[in-house]
């Protein structure tokens, strides 16, 4: 006989996040902009950011030994902006 237990929260599970503090460039088009990754997990990134960013806009972030990845802002206030990655397997 199998019994499970459900979950009582019913919130997504999130990915690990790892907290950071690595200057990055964002390349929004043609413009770098700099920004400092504040916490990274297997799906998106917490950023600290002087360039205002609105949701749903979609940028490469240069992440050093992993390459450019493709982002979309999923949440953005007060200089810090929270995106989604659109690259696949990302892995930090």
């Amino acid at each position: 006989m199998v019994i499970a237990r459900m979950r009582k929260d019913t919130s997504p599970v999130r990915d690990t996040r790892i907290a950071a503090s690595q200057a990055v460039t964002l390349l929004l088009g043609e413009i770098e902009v700099p920004a400092v990754v504040k916490d990274v997990s297997r799906s998106g990134v917490r950023l600290e950011c002087a360039e205002r960013l609105e949701v749903g806009e979609r940028f490469r972030i240069d992440m050093g030994r992993h390459g450019d990845l493709l982002a979309e802002v999923r949440w953005a206030s007060a200089g810090e902006v929270g995106a989604l990655f659109l690259t696949p397997s990302f892995d930090p």
